[in-house]
């Protein structure tokens, strides 16, 4: 693993090693809104492949994506009008919107693709590196609590080839909320409500 501090990272002072690694189908361990999480080309199967490797799970499992301008995806996704609205909306946490494809992906096998923008500087700076989405699930075993610690992170991923932006200790605090765009329900709860999602789509 190779460790560098989110504040240099924002700097641009390792720009040149993240767009490489990314470009080689390399995960980034990074801090997100809610927990640490895995970045990745999610349009890449080799990525999503590793991401269930890493994190001991299904390969049928599908992996949340993150972007920093909805035309990265409206080739993949029926989004809408009102779909890019909620996904540009500002709300107090993080949420996921499961939208329709149009076409496969390699993130999933399902009819639905989970996405949002994510609000913290360092994950839309990664965005920033890719023409297309990038992967976000949280960096974690499967089954196990989200991780927060660098401790943590450095005790289950420490002898992977990973980049990891340390941002410390991170708050502790409920996951990405799951909204499915088609049925207007939610699907995860998270610290924002079907009110709140329901006033901006009005």
């Amino acid at each position: 693993m190779i460790e560098i501090s989110e504040k240099d990272f924002l700097s641009g002072k390792h720009d040149t090693l993240i767009f490489d690694e990314l470009a080689k189908d390399n995960l980034i361990i990074f801090p997100s809104e809610s927990s640490y999480g895995f970045a990745g080309c999610a349009n890449k199967t080799t990525v999503c492949e590793k991401i269930h490797k890493t994190k001991k799970e299904e390969p049928t499992k599908p992996v949340g994506l993150i972007v920093d301008d909805t035309n990265k995806v409206e080739e993949h996704l029926h989004l809408g009008e009102k779909g890019k609205e909620l996904l540009k909306n500002r709300f107090k946490a993080p949420l996921t919107v499961l939208f329709k494809k149009k076409m496969d992906h390699p993130s999933t096998s399902n009819d639905y693709l989970g996405i949002r923008i994510p609000h913290n500087k360092t994950a839309l700076k990664l965005c920033s590196f890719h023409d297309h989405a990038l992967t976000a699930p949280s960096a974690n075993l499967h089954g196990n609590p989200a991780i927060y610690s660098p401790i943590e992170i450095k005790k289950y991923f420490g002898k992977t080839d990973f980049i990891f932006i340390n941002g410390g200790e991170l708050k502790t605090r409920a996951p990405s909320t799951y909204y499915h765009f088609e049925e207007g329900k939610i699907l995860r709860a998270g610290e924002i409500s079907l009110t709140e999602i329901q006033k901006v789509l009005k």
